[in-house]
């Protein structure tokens, strides 16, 4: 199918993922990524996606926003632990 043919949401998508890749790589030639610690956040978000969107099929959005605001309130304690202690 031509270009000129997608549908906006397509092209969007192609776009998106283009510039992504292009930024990837810029900041692997530059050094910039730090792999020990990139790919295991790649896989949990990976598996995050996953099972957040399965989960949100089978159960609705009412136990999603739960899980949501849980972690959101739980994070927000680790990072003022974090800066109370001056880590």
């Amino acid at each position: 199918m031509p270009a000129w043919k997608m549908p906006r949401k397509e092209m969007d998508a192609i776009t998106v993922a283009l510039g992504t890749a292009m930024a990837v790589t810029n900041y692997i030639k530059g050094g910039c990524i730090d792999f020990t610690a990139a790919i295991p956040c790649m896989v949990c978000s990976v598996a995050g996606g996953f099972l957040g969107s399965r989960m949100a099929i089978k159960t609705g959005k009412k136990l999603i926003r739960l899980v949501l605001a849980l972690v959101s309130i739980l994070l927000f304690v680790k990072i003022a632990v974090d800066l109370l202690r001056g880590v």
